[in-house]
């Protein structure tokens, strides 16, 4: 009988099992595993004469097989246990399989002590394991993994199977397989002391917030450095985009070594959007003034809390109006406003007096491009400004479909002579547009787009005041004989399925909404459903929508063949497609405060602007191409950008003419100027152009005759012509824009 007294202090000694496994292929048929070797107790051993002693070979608590010493005489004093392998699809119940865990056990008289795990290999294969024991241990029948005979933390069983001594406590410090990670440690942790199962140590560098530059802003993440104890020095990577709309943002860091282990962390970062006052504002007395801040982009923490102080020539205290300093709060979202009233003082003679509101330094923002907002009161009449929209039942439309009846025109007239009365006319509307009513001088406008085959048509409006001023308002519609059926995905990654927005185009772009995830009404895509990228902007408050030909596209870039479409003009009339790889560009500009205003607009190119390039304009009544006109008023610019990422207008970054290898081109547009498409002071401005290379000759430009806005490696129109356009820029103050 085994004495199975505990002794006292059994966790300070152990079982010492030596497992010295070597694995060769057998000598004995397949498909059996052999398990053989010698047994060691109290450092003598084990020999054929101690038949009173058997190794039993389990498989949980199925016994597979066992051994008597002395069974074998020619396996003399060592032990043989034969594991069978069975590979029929029902298993028998005293079989193995490679890969099986099983545990020998040491028995004496019935009872028995686990001694040995040992893993079956592939077929036939030979393991030998010798094995060390100590008697009193024996006796007590103790799991061996209690045993930790140095004291060192680490038990003996463990030791041994990594090859440690068991008797030598130092080890535990030691890193047997060299990840950094020491023997000891690598045993809490549950690791393997033997396989570098460690990922390397990765710095990041800080997390960082940045001031936005435009609609994106590029971010310099710093440097990460990652280090394997085994492999050394290592390159970590990010997944940063590079450039980012204003918000808060995760960038994930990871580094791997040659073994495979990865370690991931992230970095935070924050772009704060820029604040820029909308447009400046014409208002009549009695009339209403509205003070707007808006974001370039949602703000990493609200609310945004933007201060002004107000100044100018009219008589502020409630006499002429009753806005003091204060603040516009944005809590949520990308604008809100203030309005106040503007006093009737029936003093005639007052002329222009002017309201300026100027920013102050924001909280959760930074200054935008426009700082300063000038309300003017007038007492002169002005021209009204129009805009119309469409709608076939559901709201807003471009997209008119032929099958689903009758379209009504909407109108909005803002007229800051508030006592003024208005005629309508609809005559230079597409004459296939026919009004059910047949009246051409009415507020209403209905056609039943039925009969009309697939295309564009446009709808033009021209209102006229009681003093014979007058607005000019186009609307161009794209209509279909069916719309395709819209499903449960979200096409422009905005959170809201195709199915619900639908063909209605609330902000009035041109753009049905399942298309457009972009809100701000300044901004539009130059490529269907690219959103991330390639953005045209013009300053903030006014509105871009798809001009004549890119109506079609979802987008204002175009190709030659849809000019040629619309225009119905042969391709020898609009060739050099190549010549124009950095993009046609089709658009229009609504919301200017004041006829003959200037605007600025950024449109990023397909491709940088190339060596001897100019920016050319399509000009419909010639049906060709023309040179952009510049003078004081209509200016090119280029900046370096990126590919789709551009500075915003009025941005420091630009500089006059076309560099060669900058991505940005920025356009000083006046209204009803050279480079209107319309020729008409009316508060609008449409433009359809591109960066031409010039292959060998110019463009022509019947209108000028120069070709000053040549790309090269330095910004064209240098030298006494720059100096004098920077003077005249530095003292103009009518325009709705800044030049920073």
């Amino acid at each position: 009988m085994i004495n199975r007294k505990l002794v006292k202090y059994y966790l300070s000694l152990s079982i010492l099992l030596i497992l010295s496994v070597n694995r060769t292929l057998a000598l004995i048929p397949e498909p059996s595993n052999i398990i053989y070797g010698s047994i060691t107790i109290d450092g003598e051993p084990l020999t054929a004469v101690n038949n009173h002693v058997s190794l039993v070979l389990y498989s949980g608590e199925q016994k597979v097989t066992s051994y008597t010493m002395g069974d074998i005489p020619t396996m003399g004093d060592k032990y043989k246990l034969e594991a069978i392998l069975d590979s029929i699809s029902t298993r028998s119940v005293d079989t193995s399989r490679t890969g099986d865990e099983l545990v020998i056990r040491y028995q004496v008289a019935g009872e028995s002590l686990a001694v040995a795990n040992v893993f079956i290999g592939e077929r036939g294969e030979a393991i030998e394991l010798n094995l060390t024991l100590r008697s009193e241990f024996i006796d007590a029948g103790l799991d061996p993994s209690i045993f930790d005979s140095d004291g060192d933390g680490i038990p003996d069983d463990i030791e041994i199977a990594a090859g440690l001594d068991p008797e030598l406590a130092s080890d535990a410090l030691l890193d047997a397989d060299g990840d950094g990670i020491s023997n000891l440690q690598e045993y809490a942790n549950g690791t393997n002391i033997l396989v570098d199962d460690y990922g390397p140590s990765l710095t990041l560098p800080s997390n960082k917030v940045f001031n936005a530059t435009g609609l994106f802003t590029k971010v310099d993440l710093g440097n990460a450095v990652a280090f394997d104890s085994k492999d050394g020095d290592l390159t970590a990577t990010d997944d940063s985009k590079k450039f980012y709309k204003p918000g808060a943002y995760k960038v994930i860091w990871t580094a791997s070594d040659a073994a495979g282990n990865t370690t991931i962390d992230s970095q935070l970062i924050s772009v704060i959007p820029m604040i820029s006052f909308a447009a400046d504002q014409l208002v009549a007395e009695g009339g209403v003034v509205s003070l707007t801040a808006v974001l370039n982009g949602m703000a990493r923490e609200y609310p945004v809390i933007v201060p002004y102080t107000v100044s100018g020539t009219a008589s502020p205290e409630g006499i002429d109006f009753t806005l003091v300093d204060g603040e516009i709060i944005i809590n949520s979202g990308l604008s809100a406003n203030i309005e106040f009233p503007i006093a009737a003082d029936a003093i005639d003679a007052e002329g222009v007096e002017t309201i300026i509101v100027t920013m102050g330094s924001p909280v959760n923002a930074v200054v935008g491009s426009r700082d300063v907002f000038v309300a003017q009161i007038i007492e002169d009449n002005v021209a009204p400004s129009v805009s119309i929209i469409a709608n076939q039942g559901n709201g807003q439309t471009s997209t008119i479909i032929s099958s689903e009846g009758s379209v009504k025109i909407t109108i909005v007239v803002n007229d800051p002579n508030l006592n003024d009365v208005h005629t309508y006319d609809w005559s230079l509307t597409d004459s296939l547009l026919i009004d059910i009513d047949n009246n051409g001088t009415d507020n209403s406008f209905i056609f039943d787009p039925s009969e009309l085959t697939e295309g564009t048509y446009k709808v033009s409006l021209t209102v006229t005041d009681s003093s014979a001023a007058a607005g000019n308002v186009d609307l161009f519609l794209r209509i279909v004989d069916a719309a395709p059926i819209l499903a449960f995905v979200d096409t422009d990654g905005d959170g809201i399925n195709d199915n619900i927005e639908g063909f209605i185009d609330l902000d009035g772009d041109g753009i049905p909404d399942y298309l457009d995830s972009i809100a701000q009404t300044n901004v539009i895509q130059e490529i269907s459903i690219v959103a991330d990228q390639y953005l045209i902007e013009t300053e903030t408050g006014l509105h871009l929508s798809l001009g004549e030909v890119s109506i079609n596209t979802g987008g204002v870039a175009v190709d030659i063949i849809d000019i040629e479409s619309v225009f119905n003009v042969s391709s020898d009339i609009t060739t050099d497609l190549n010549s124009r790889s950095g993009g046609i560009f089709d658009f229009s500009i609504a919301g200017l405060t004041d006829d003959g205003d200037l605007v600025l607009m950024v449109i990023p190119q397909l491709e940088a602007i190339a060596e001897s390039s100019v920016y050319s304009q399509f000009v419909s009544s010639n049906k060709g191409w023309i040179n952009f006109v510049e003078d004081s008023n209509n200016v090119l610019f280029s900046a370096a950008g990126a590919a789709g990422y551009c500075p915003s207008p009025g941005s420091s970054l630009y500089t006059l003419g076309l560099t060669a290898g900058d991505w940005c081109v920025q356009l000083l547009i006046e209204d009803g100027g050279p480079n209107d498409a319309e020729s008409i002071v009316n508060k609008t401005i449409k433009h359809l152009g591109a960066v031409a290379k010039l292959n060998g000759s110019t463009v022509n430009n019947p209108a000028t005759n120069t070709t000053n806005n040549t790309a090269s490696n330095a910004s064209s129109g240098g030298g006494v012509w720059s100096l004098l356009l920077l003077l005249i820029f530095s003292l103009i103050n009518r325009h709705c824009w800044c030049y920073k």
